[in-house]
């Protein structure tokens, strides 16, 4: 785990999720600072269990993605966002959306 894994994290007690950014993890690359996220589920038989990792698609060094993130369920998806705030040209930020109907979590897009 990169050293601020858990300086961002969101949870839902619903489904006994969480997302933890780590804002300087560079996801085995060269782009220090890149950041990523990580999907954990808890369940009593098996504790804690990493589903997903999360990465942004060009992952460019010092980006920061992980900087933030928030967590929405309902009945029919999960939607994961994740905070990227030196993503862009300008460092101006972008946040990627990753949503799913069912227990899996996939990205869609960022922007």
């Amino acid at each position: 785990y990169s050293p601020d894994f858990g300086s961002a994290v969101a949870a839902s007690a619903r489904s006994n999720l969480v997302v933890v950014g780590a804002q300087s993890d560079n996801g085995g690359t060269d782009a220090a600072w890149s950041g990523g996220a990580q999907v954990f589920t808890y369940s009593h038989l098996n504790g804690w269990q990493q589903i997903a990792l999360l990465y942004a698609c060009d992952r460019r060094q010092g980006d920061a993605f992980g900087n933030a993130v928030a967590l929405y369920e309902s009945s029919i998806k999960l939607s994961v966002v994740v905070g990227a705030p030196l993503e862009g040209a300008a460092d101006d930020g972008v946040d990627a959306l990753f949503v799913t109907p069912g227990a899996a979590v996939a990205g869609v897009g960022t922007g």
